[in-house]
C-alpha cells in the first residue's frame, strides 16, 4: 500500500464514520466527547506556559470536523487556526460548523502556512489494511 493509497483509504474510513455519526466525536472515531476533550487537554499540556498569548497561529493536521477550534477558543486562543484533513467531506463539515474569524479549513496540504504551533492528534490511530512496514512509513 503506497502512502497516497493509505491516505485515501484513511480518508474514506473517516468519511464513512462521518456519514454514520455526523460531526460528533464518534464521527472521528472517539468513543465519547469526554475522551476527545481529554485528548485536547493533553495536547496543550506540553505547550509553553505563556500559552495561549504566546501563540499567534495553529495548524491542526488531521482536523476532522474542526472540534479543536472550540476547545482553543475556550482556552483563550484568538489567533489564526488552519485545519487540514485529507477528507474533503470532513473539511466541508468543519467549514460549515466552525468557520469564523481566523478559522480556515482545507484538504490541500500545500495551502497550510507555517504556524507557531502544529498539532496532529489521532492521525496515527487507524492502521486499516496497511502492513506494519507501510503503516510506520
Amino acid at each position: 500500500m503506497t502512502h497516497d493509497n493509505y491516505v485515501s483509504a484513511a480518508a474514506a474510513y473517516y468519511e464513512y464514520k462521518l456519514a454514520q455519526f455526523g460531526a460528533t466525536p464518534a464521527g472521528v472515531d472517539w468513543n465519547s466527547e469526554a475522551s476527545q476533550q481529554l485528548r485536547f487537554d493533553q495536547l496543550f499540556r506540553c505547550v509553553s506556559p505563556t500559552w495561549p498569548s504566546s501563540i499567534r497561529s495553529v495548524n491542526d493536521y488531521g482536523c476532522g470536523y474542526g472540534a479543536l477550534t472550540d476547545h482553543l477558543e475556550r482556552l483563550g486562543f484568538s489567533g489564526e487556526y488552519r485545519g487540514y484533513d485529507a477528507s474533503p467531506k470532513m473539511i466541508e463539515a468543519a467549514a460549515r460548523d466552525h468557520s469564523g474569524r481566523g478559522r480556515h479549513f482545507t484538504s490541500d496540504r500545500r495551502a497550510l502556512e507555517v504556524a507557531d504551533l502544529t498539532v496532529a492528534s489521532g492521525i496515527f490511530n487507524v492502521k486499516l489494511q496497511a502492513t506494519d512496514e507501510a503503516w510506520w512509513e
